[in-house]
């Protein structure tokens, strides 16, 4: 009777240990793994990744065609042989005074892919004039359908979903304040090169947010300043699929 007793005991405490783990699962929720992720750090070399799909992205004979230019960066940008880090040049551009600047890159990708886009930068003088403004690089998705997607309905996310980007409507920003390893700042002034990469889980991201077609077809890779004055160059642009 009394290894009965004693086996029923264990049993219930084998039963009870199961139910609190349960519990504790379904209290702590699902787990939801970063569909974007972005890092921005000092480099002192670089080897341009295989596969990537943007034509002329080494800049190795100049600006891109397919990089297109807004606002007073029409004027202001030129192919700089001087400077760069691989390659034979770099894109420059500059603002004189509190001007504004854009500039970005439509890719057609493949949907049911991760992708990583990226390139290289450093600034000189740079100045911004309003609390507001900073130097940033932001994500656009078009669905299959031909419709870009609104980024708002991320901002309910987890952090860990976003990674630190910023949803503003249809682009999804990097976040005004980086870390170069000397705490979270605003980017001024002068620096070496820095690589700056952002990755995106396309196929997660087209279901998360009702993609026409089922689908992510292009995305839009920009880069903005807005009133500022000072000078960024550009070198060894490019978006590879990530195979994990």
């Amino acid at each position: 009777m009394r290894r009965l007793i004693k086996g029923r005991m264990m049993w219930n405490k084998i039963v009870l240990s199961g139910l609190v783990a349960t519990l504790l699962v379904i209290l702590a929720g699902p787990t939801v793994s970063a569909q974007f992720a972005y890092s921005i750090k000092p480099v002192n070399r670089f080897t341009m990744p295989k596969g990537n799909i943007i034509v002329d992205g080494d800049l190795i004979t100049g600006i891109p065609h397919s990089i297109v230019f807004n606002y007073d960066w029409n004027l202001f940008q030129r192919y700089d042989p001087d400077n760069y880090m691989t390659g034979m040049g770099s894109l420059m551009v500059w603002h004189e005074k509190d001007e504004q600047g854009c500039l970005y890159i439509d890719l057609r990708v493949d949907g049911s892919k991760k992708y990583k886009f990226g390139f290289l930068l450093k600034v000189e003088d740079l100045t911004l004039v309003e609390d507001g403004s900073w130097l940033r690089w932001g994500l656009y998705l078009k669905d299959g359908k031909g419709a870009w997607l609104n980024m708002d309905s991320l901002k309910e996310k987890p952090a860990d979903y976003l990674n630190g980007m910023v949803p503003n409507g249809t682009v999804i920003y990097t976040p005004r304040e980086i870390d170069l390893g000397d705490g979270p700042k605003v980017l001024t002034g002068s620096t070496d090169w820095l690589l700056v990469e952002i990755t995106a889980d396309l196929p997660a991201l087209a279901a998360d947010l009702n993609a026409g077609g089922g689908r992510i077809a292009s995305v839009r890779l920009e880069q903005s300043l807005y009133y500022s004055y000072g000078k960024v160059w550009i070198n060894c642009v490019y978006a590879v699929p990530v195979t994990e």
